[in-house]
Parts: structure tokens; C-alpha cells; sequence
């Protein structure tokens, strides 16, 4: 039994299994009802250990109908979102690592994130955040707020080929002779300028040095989720630092400001294989 195992043995003394922690919280009983249709009660209370991401009932209202459908009406499917928010391990506040890729049962890995942020260090998987850890006799339960749903299965250079917004940038990117590094390095979080920010560039040709400048000022090094967004600063490939704060009264609203500069964050937390991708509305 390794050390982290042992503590959570300790500290749960009087835990149940992960089965009876999740009974316990009346805001995972959307997750409890997801893993009895799968058929995995009895697989959760077995000797594990397990990480389980679960997320709570407000997660699952986030979902667009379609999925939801989707879900209903395919067992399979059902079953493969439940694997992959169980980890054959134990995965703790204590051990969790930034920026690390864990395998679940899915057989598609989710990426842990730390981020210190207004004093607090907070955790989460796939940007979902982690709320609360609950020690279970048999491993650990993660109380999350949003579902590690769909897998995620681009690169940040196919996420701009695939999306048209982007189709003024991905141009940029190329120009820049950048895109197999946003295809197979990172990972890099990239604030994205939509289309409508290249206005001003319309009819013109970007040559190679400005189109470096224009994407290495909007890559950061490693993945930065909307949990850590708040109030922090970070250095750009280009060598220029970027501010990032929430907008205050506005939810899950953020800008990203360099310089004289500031855009309006239009989506947050799109994910991808070796990073994640921020639309924004302007150019930096």
C-alpha cells in the first residue's frame, strides 16, 4: 500500500466506499444515477483504489440537449463518459501535479491543473474544478463542477483548422511556419483571435515576421483554464507579458490585456490534446 493510499485510509477511517460517499451527497445524485444505469455499482465498490471525478448535478444541467439525448439513447456511450471520469489510481490534492496527463478507464487521458489564485490553491480535471476531495475506503471522490465531457481529441492546430473562426489566424499561424509547433509541442495555452479581429488586415498579405510576432504574443506556455484566469500575469512566446482578469459582475467573463491593448474573452475552455484555446475579440 503506497503512502498516499495509506493517508486516505487514515483520514477516511470512517469513509465508506466510494459508492456511499456518492450516496451521501444529494448534488451527485445525477452521477449516482449515471453510474447504476452503467452498471458499475458493485465494479466501485470493490477494492479499487479509484479516482472518481464526479461531477455534481449543476454539471450535468450544462449539457446541450443533443448530448443528453445522446446519452439516453445510447448505452455504450453512457458507458464510456462514466470510464472516463474513473482513474485506476489514487489521485489526491497532496499528489496532484500541474499540467499532468492521467489515463482513465476511458482510455483517454484528463489533465490535472494547480493553479494558486486570490490566495487559494484550487485543482481541477480538464478545467473542470475540483471542489472537494472525499477519502473513500477504496480511493478517492472528486465533487467537480462540470462533466470531463466529450474526450478531447485535437491538437490546438487541428482545433483551428477545424473551427472557421479561426481561419484568419490559422493563415497567421502558417504564415508564421508555426502550425506543426502548436500540432505537436506544448503544452500552450492560446488566446484566439476570431476572424473579425483580423478586420484591419483585410486585402493584405502578413509577412512571415509579423505573423510570428502576432501568434507568439498570444501563446502561453503551459494550460492555463479559466480557474486561472483571475488576476494573474503571464509571459507570451514573443516575450511580452499579458494581464488576465475576471470582469467583475459578469460570470465567467474574462479579458486578456498587453499593453495598451485589451480583448474580451467570447469563449473560455476549448480544449485541446496539448493545451487549451481562449477565443478572444481582438488582436493583442
Amino acid at each position: 500500500m503506497n503512502l498516499v493510499v495509506l493517508a486516505l485510509v487514515i483520514n477516511g477511517a470512517l469513509a465508506g466506499t466510494i459508492v456511499e460517499e456518492i450516496e451521501k451527497e444529494p448534488e451527485l445524485s445525477n452521477f449516482l444515477d449515471m453510474v447504476e444505469k452503467a452498471g458499475f455499482m458493485d465494479v466501485l465498490q470493490g477494492d479499487g483504489p479509484f479516482t472518481i471525478i464526479a461531477p455534481m448535478n449543476s454539471g450535468f444541467r450544462k449539457l446541450h440537449p443533443g448530448v443528453i439525448a445522446s446519452l439516453a439513447a445510447d448505452a455504450t456511450l453512457y458507458r464510456t463518459v462514466l470510464l472516463g471520469h474513473i482513474i485506476p489510481e489514487v489521485i489526491s490534492f497532496s499528489n496532484m501535479t500541474n499540467d499532468q496527463l492521467v489515463e482513465t478507464e476511458a482510455k483517454v487521458p484528463v489533465r490535472t491543473n494547480v493553479y494558486e489564485t486570490e490566495g487559494h490553491t484550487v485543482h481541477s480535471f480538464n478545467g473542470a474544478w475540483s471542489l472537494d476531495e472525499r477519502p473513500a475506503t477504496n480511493g478517492i471522490l472528486h465533487v467537480v463542477s462540470d462533466l470531463v465531457y466529450p474526450p478531447v481529441k485535437y491538437s490546438i492546430a487541428e482545433n483551428l483548422k477545424l473551427d472557421p473562426r479561426f481561419s484568419a489566424l490559422k493563415m497567421a499561424v502558417e504564415a508564421a511556419g508555426l502550425m506543426e509547433t502548436i500540432e505537436t509541442d506544448g503544452p500552450f495555452t492560446l488566446f484566439a483571435p476570431t476572424d473579425e479581429a483580423f478586420e484591419k488586415f483585410a486585402g493584405k498579405d502578413i509577412g512571415k515576421k509579423e505573423a510570428t510576432q502576432i501568434v507568439n504574443k498570444h501563446l502561453v506556455k503551459g494550460t492555463i483554464y479559466a480557474l486561472g484566469l483571475l488576476g494573474h500575469t503571464y509571459d507570451t512566446l514573443s516575450g511580452a507579458s499579458i494581464n488576465t482578469e475576471a470582469i467583475e459582475d459578469q460570470p465567467n467573463t474574462f479579458t486578456v490585456t498587453e499593453g495598451d491593448q485589451t480583448a474580451k474573452i467570447t469563449e473560455l475552455n476549448q480544449h485541446a490534446t496539448n493545451g487549451v484555446i481562449h477565443a478572444i475579440d481582438k488582436i493583442l
